[in-house]
């Protein structure tokens, strides 16, 4: 079994000595970027985006998916320095940049999606799970001594999402004009 592959399990394990490994590997990152890319290209598949909008809205999620990564992981690199440090100080943003990788790995489950039946429960499971993966690479990546402070990094990472999907997705503040389409084909419009 390759490096890689054996660090995705561990990931989706939950197994903290993993977060502590490619948070010293510097030769991670890239594995940490293919995560991400794979993650992607499985969420693409798991609401139908691939079929629904072809290749071009893929390749605009690859980007998309980058730049949340980067931005996800400045938003825990300044929660975690300035409002919940922990105590040997700090991490560098490139070592965060590969945990928070790792961490997103359980969302290659999303590729079950492709099932139009399973879409809806595999993308919940799935985000709850890359959620717990984030705690406990935050947790490993600013050496906390409890999951505390870790799951308030991890909280306010979700507020600030929220705040961010809000304004652009719904500025007019009702969001019962999103349409998703799932892996069949169809159409999921919210009531």
């Amino acid at each position: 079994m390759s490096s890689l592959q054996s660090r995705i399990i561990r990931a989706i394990k939950l197994d903290p000595t993993l977060y502590q490994e490619v948070k010293k590997d510097n030769d991670a990152l890239p594995q940490a970027m293919l995560i991400i890319v794979a993650v992607s290209i499985a969420t693409s598949i798991c609401l139908g985006f691939f079929r629904a909008y072809g290749l071009s809205h893929l390749v605009v999620g690859l980007f998309v998916a980058l730049i949340v990564w980067y931005v996800r992981t400045g938003i825990v690199f300044l929660t975690g320095f300035y409002l919940l440090p922990g105590p040997e100080g700090g991490v560098k943003y490139k070592e965060l940049l590969r945990v928070v990788g790792f961490a997103a790995s359980p969302g290659l489950i999303m590729i079950l999606g492709f099932i139009s039946s399973l879409a809806p429960i595999v993308l919940m499971v799935s985000a709850f799970w890359m959620l717990a993966a984030l705690v406990v690479a935050v947790k490993e990546a600013f050496n906390y001594a409890t999951m505390r402070r870790a799951i308030g990094v991890c909280f306010v990472i979700i507020l600030i999402q929220a705040v961010i999907i809000k304004f652009l997705f719904f500025p007019t503040g009702s969001p019962k004009s999103l349409e998703l389409p799932i892996s069949n084909g169809s159409i999921i419009t919210p009531r």
